[in-house]
């Protein structure tokens, strides 16, 4: 799961258009119609990069001087005069960066909203309440609940309206008396959409790790009083701010 794109980082970085629309496009399309560039079957292009709402990329497919046809129909329209921009140099640092965000978090799994089956290690405490966490933030639902105490032994089913979570631990009243157990639970995880802090910090390490073939690997480059992206070394204090709403500290 990727948490930013090659046209976030674009508007991030405020990269100017490789040329613009010459006409309206409608969503459901795959053609755009520019007056000047060269572009090539397997490019990727950033699209309408400034607007959050409706900024997109693609693939190209084709290219006949007029017309770049895409490998994919358009999600949103775009008018004339859209800046489009060639990011293809940028794709592969998009999943480096969630990646990097996923380890600051303490994550193994991604942010993403999907359900989830998972066998894992919790532990029943002397008010006959079962606790085990899970690996995926944020959980939105549990839909399944069993718990054995053995290898072997026959799952014990807990009942929807027993249990209850918060974060990433969900609580089942069992009953049993305290002992270690091994839980599997089906629960729904995860952010649709991927929060705006989550988007911002990651499209941020995204520019950094482009930005550092340029960079020399210098501490900083750029200006923050005049409004300019920094790139460090370390992690930016900003983003350090963002990670301590997200981490997962397990109890």
């Amino acid at each position: 799961m990727n948490y930013t794109n090659e046209a976030m980082m674009t508007a991030a970085l405020n990269l100017q258009s490789d040329c613009t629309l010459v006409s309206n496009v409608e969503s459901g399309t795959n053609v755009l119609q520019v007056p000047t560039g060269i572009f090539y079957r397997g490019q990727t292009l950033a699209i309408d990069y400034y607007a959050p709402d409706i900024r997109e990329v693609a693939t190209v497919l084709g290219y006949d001087g007029v017309n770049i046809t895409l490998a994919s129909n358009l999600t949103n329209s775009h008018s004339l005069g859209t800046p489009i921009k060639e990011v293809t140099s940028m794709t592969d640092v998009v999943p480096a960066a969630s990646r990097i965000w996923d380890d600051l978090t303490f994550y193994r799994n991604t942010f993403d909203l999907t359900t989830v089956t998972e066998t894992l290690k919790g532990y029943i405490d002397t008010d006959g309440l079962l606790y085990v966490a899970v690996t995926k933030p944020i959980i939105q639902s549990v839909s399944a609940l069993s718990f054995i105490v053995l290898p072997g032994d026959t799952p014990t089913i807990v009942g929807l309206t027993a249990i209850d979570f918060d974060g990433y631990t969900i609580r089942g009243n069992v009953g049993f008396p305290q002992q270690k157990i091994t839980a599997t639970v089906t629960y729904s995880g995860g952010f649709d959409p991927i929060p705006a802090d989550i988007q911002r910090a990651t499209t941020v390490l995204a520019c950094r790790l482009w930005k550092e073939k340029d960079s020399g690997f210098s501490d900083v480059i750029g200006n923050s009083e005049l409004g300019i992206l920094q790139y460090k070394k370390g992690i930016p204090s900003g983003i350090e701010a963002v990670v301590k709403h997200y981490k997962r500290w397990v109890p």
